[in-house]
């Protein structure tokens, strides 16, 4: 979870998506990939810029 606030907080759509990864429920990086995609999609109006490019 640490490592997912802190691709919030300095990160990038691609550290966002490693963090993801790293969690032993998903599978691999195109799950991941997926997964952050809806969940960006869901709240654009909240994050920034930079987690959605």
């Amino acid at each position: 979870m640490a490592s997912i606030k802190l691709a919030y907080l300095v990160g990038t759509r691609r550290n966002a998506i490693r963090a993801l990864a790293s969690n032993p429920l998903v599978y691999s990086l195109n799950k991941a990939e997926a997964i952050y995609d809806e969940m960006a999609a869901a709240l654009k109006d909240y994050l920034p810029e930079r987690l959605l490019r």
